[in-house]
């Protein structure tokens, strides 16, 4: 930040470009939170689209499969899944989490 304080012409660029970030910043919030249970829409479908990959051994089918498994773990209220454990997409090689057994 020092360096680019001695150069007019970085300095310009870099607070246009903090200030498109902010801009769309502001957008992205009032277009989630501005339609009342668009939120929850969103995090559904993003929470279903997460069952085709629980059990994967690619990165992100692993931190799915630790996010499942670790919500499932609250014992006052073991979770399975959305609705049951048919949310799971059940292949030749899926798995529970242990929450559903």
């Amino acid at each position: 930040v020092a360096l680019a304080c001695a150069n007019k012409v970085i300095t310009i660029l870099y607070s246009l470009n903090l200030g498109l970030m902010l801009f769309a910043q502001i957008i992205i919030v009032i277009a989630v939170l501005g339609v009342p249970g668009h939120l929850d829409q969103i995090v559904d479908s993003v929470l279903e689209m997460s069952f085709e990959h629980y059990g994967q051994t690619d990165s992100l089918g692993k931190a799915i499969t630790v996010f499942w498994d670790k919500l499932g773990e609250d014992s006052d209220r073991p979770c399975c899944g959305l609705h049951n454990y048919t949310d799971f997409k059940l292949g030749e090689s899926s798995t529970l989490p242990p929450s559903c057994c």
